[in-house]
C-alpha cells in the first residue's frame, strides 16, 4: 500500500484546514427497522485531532464527519454504524502507522458508497474477529426457515496431565513444554505458566484444586474462591476466514494494512494456539474479553496492564485492576504479547464507542432461537455474520 512521505508536517495541521469544527452528533437513540442500538457519545470534532501531526488523517476525518452528516438522513442503522466505526478507527487505532493507514484507506474511497463497504468491511474483519460469539445454524426448510442459537464453547477436560509434578512446575522446576498445537494443548500450557488461575480474578481453576492436593492446601489456607476457566485466544481460531470481494479479504490482511506484516505468519495455522496469543480467564472474564466488554490497557511497567472496560458495572469488582503477567519459564511458557493486547483494546474500544457491537450483538440476539423467513432481509445479516465465524 502507497503511504505518504515521512516528512511529518508540524503539529497543528488541522487548525491550518478548510473544514468545519463541530461535533459529530449520534448521542441519541436509534430505533429503526428491527434494530434497537444505544449509539454512544458523539465523535469528537476535528479540533479534537490537533495534536496528531499529519494532514492525511485530518482531512480524513473530516472527510468521515461529511460521512456522517449524509447517513443521518439514512433508514439504514447499519450505514450509520459504519460511518461512526471509521471515525473511531481514527481515534483508537493501536499505533500511529494504523491511523495513518486508516486514513488513507479513506480518502482512497471515491464516494459514500466506497467509504460504507469500507466501514463495513473494517466491521466483519477487524471487530467481529475479535468479537466472537459462536452460533449455530439451522435451516429447518431449505430455503425457507433459519434458526439461529448461540453455541457454547466448550474447553475440553483433563484427567491426566495436572499432577503434582505439574504443580510443581509452577513452582520454577523444569518441566517439557511443547509449542502447544491445539485448544487443549493451550489451555495446559497457559494454565501452568498462569498459575493456575484466571489472571483476572486471581481465583483458581477449579478442576485444577480438585485434582491437586497442594492447591488444595493454598486454597483453603488464604480462603479463597475457585473458578472454572477457559483458554481465552487473543486472536480467534477463526481468523483464516477470507472474503474475496474486497482487498481486505481477511482479519489479516487488515494486520498487514495496519503495519504488523509478522502477526499472520506468527499465527499460521496451529500457531494460532501460541502462548503469546492466550490468556487463562474464567469462564465469565472470557464472555467479557470475547464480547470486546473487557480489554487491557498497558502502563508504563513491562507486562503489566489496567483491566479496563466501557463501565465500571461490567467488571465490578475487578475494574480498573491493575494486573502483571508472570511465568516461571519465559522461553517455554511466554507471556501474552503486549502487541496483541493492544490491537484487542483498540478494537474494544472502537466496537463501543462506535456502536458496532451494540449492533453485532443485536443481530445475534434478536434472531437467536426464532425461525425467521429466508427472504426476511434480517437472513442476509445473521448468516453472514454466522458464518463469519
Amino acid at each position: 500500500m502507497q503511504l505518504l512521505s515521512t516528512a511529518r508536517p508540524r503539529p497543528g495541521v488541522c487548525s491550518q484546514l478548510n473544514v468545519q469544527r463541530s461535533t459529530f452528533n449520534f448521542g441519541f437513540i436509534l430505533d429503526v427497522a428491527e434494530h434497537n442500538i444505544m449509539l454512544m457519545s458523539s465523535l469528537p470534532g476535528i479540533a479534537n485531532l490537533d495534536a496528531i501531526s499529519d494532514s492525511a488523517t485530518c482531512s480524513a476525518y473530516s472527510k468521515i464527519l461529511e460521512l456522517g452528516a449524509f447517513v443521518l438522513t439514512d433508514s439504514k442503522p447499519k450505514n450509520l454504524v459504519y460511518a461512526r466505526l471509521l471515525g473511531c478507527l481514527i481515534f483508537y487505532a493501536p499505533s500511529s502507522d494504523a491511523r495513518l493507514a486508516i486514513a488513507l484507506e479513506v480518502l482512497s474511497c471515491k464516494d459514500n458508497e466506497a467509504l460504507l463497504l469500507s466501514g463495513k468491511i473494517y466491521c466483519d474483519y477487524y471487530i467481529y474477529a475479535c468479537k466472537r460469539i459462536p452460533v449455530h445454524i439451522a435451516l429447518d426448510r431449505p430455503g425457507q426457515l433459519l434458526t439461529v442459537k448461540k453455541r457454547k464453547c466448550r474447553t475440553p477436560s483433563f484427567t491426566s496431565w495436572l499432577s503434582c509434578d505439574g504443580f510443581i512446575a509452577r513452582a520454577g522446576v523444569e518441566m517439557p513444554v511443547e509449542e502447544p498445537r491445539t485448544h487443549r494443548e493451550a489451555k495446559r500450557n497457559a494454565l501452568i505458566r498462569d498459575g493456575y488461575l484466571c489472571v483476572v480474578s486471581g481465583y483458581y481453576d477449579s478442576f485444577c484444586v480438585d485434582n491437586n492436593v497442594e492447591l488444595q492446601k493454598i486454597v483453603d489456607a488464604e480462603l479463597q474462591a475457585v473458578t472454572e476457566t477457559n483458554c481465552t485466544h487473543i486472536f480467534s481460531e477463526s481468523t483464516h476466514v477470507a472474503r474475496a470481494n474486497h482487498k481486505f479479504s481477511s482479519v489479516w490482511t487488515i494486520m498487514d494494512q495496519f503495519g504488523y506484516p509478522n502477526i499472520r505468519s506468527n499465527l499460521k495455522g496451529t500457531r494460532i494456539h501460541r502462548l503469546q496469543n492466550v490468556l487463562t480467564l474464567s469462564v465469565e472474564m472470557r464472555a467479557k474479553f470475547n464480547s470486546l466488554k473487557l480489554w487491557f490497557e498497558a502502563i508504563d511497567k513491562p507486562n503489566t496492564y489496567i483491566v479496563a472496560a466501557p463501565h465500571k458495572r461490567y467488571l465490578f469488582p475487578y475494574f480498573e485492576r491493575i494486573v502483571t503477567f508472570t511465568t516461571p519459564d519465559e522461553n517455554r511458557l511466554p507471556l501474552p504479547s503486549p502487541e496483541y493486547l493492544e490491537i484487542h483494546a483498540s478494537c474494544a474500544k472502537a466496537a463501543h464507542f462506535s456502536g458496532a457491537g451494540a449492533y453485532i450483538d443485536n443481530i445475534i440476539d434478536e434472531a437467536e432461537d426464532t425461525a425467521t423467513l429466508a427472504e426476511d432481509s434480517a437472513f442476509a445479516e445473521v448468516l453472514e455474520y454466522s458464518l463469519l465465524q
